[in-house]
């Protein structure tokens, strides 16, 4: 059995569902030449892809699934190269992340208790904070970012994480329509992050809601709007209401 998984910005959006329907039944051995015959009929869009891959050449790449360890909001995030054990990334260091998937049967979001040494919020798709589609366990997942600051932990918060850490740091967030777009932000601080922020780099903005990020917070980046799209608050908290590509 095989499980597709992970960041999908494809249009049209039911790709992906389409490509599993394809595959149901298959034997390993034909998986590929279905794979490409797919790709070869339909018409699609997608980040990041040029032309079709042969499923040939990306097979031999391919890798077991590891087991996930980290606070998502939907089945396709995750972590991506984060968590890729690449030699200088943090996994490739030892560092190791639990996920926690309050959405999936039987999950539930983590107990202060339960933190380690930091914690990251992942984005959530069509889930919000400002009322019009609140995440499920918004409340929860404040209390777990209030505890993660109180002990002074370390917390990264992207999309719908940006927006929860900036409501417990002093912020705000303001209501916005569900937005899926790709766009470029600047950096507008010098040197921000140690000098490893790029002057110019792509943006994924998937989700509804946009933080503001609390008086005290330092604009590390915006987007061609003005609006803030990496920001520091203090000396253990960064927020990205994009996931930066």
């Amino acid at each position: 059995m095989a499980l597709i998984t992970g960041d999908f910005f494809v249009a049209p959006p039911r790709t992906i569902l389409d490509l599993e329907a394809a595959l149901r039944g298959a034997y390993v051995d034909d998986a590929a030449g279905i794979i490409d015959r797919f790709f070869a009929e339909h018409t699609l869009s997608a980040i990041t892809v040029t032309r079709p891959i042969s499923a040939r050449r990306s097979r031999r790449r391919w890798r077991p699934p590891r087991p996930p360890r980290e606070d998502a909001h939907r089945p396709a995030a995750h972590l991506g190269r984060v968590s890729r054990p690449d030699r200088g990334s943090p996994r490739g260091r030892r560092i190791r992340f639990r996920y926690s998937r309050p959405f999936a049967t039987g999950g539930r979001c983590p107990k202060p208790a339960q933190l380690l040494d930091g914690l990251v919020l992942l984005g959530g798709g069509p889930w919000g904070s400002a009322g019009d589609r609140n995440v499920p366990t918004l409340i929860e997942e404040l209390t777990l970012t209030k505890a993660a600051l109180q002990k002074g932990l370390p917390v990264l918060g992207i999309g719908l994480g940006a927006q929860l850490l900036s409501i417990v740091a002093g912020g705000s967030v303001q209501q916005t329509d569900f937005v899926f777009d790709v766009g470029e932000a600047t950096r507008v601080e010098p040197g921000a992050l140690e000098g490893y922020l790029p002057e110019r780099f792509p943006l994924v903005v998937y989700g509804r809601d946009r933080p503001i990020p609390p008086d005290d917070a330092r604009i590390l980046a915006v987007d061609t709007a003005g609006h803030p799209r990496y920001s520091r608050s203090g000396r253990t908290r960064w927020a990205s209401p994009g996931t930066p590509a």
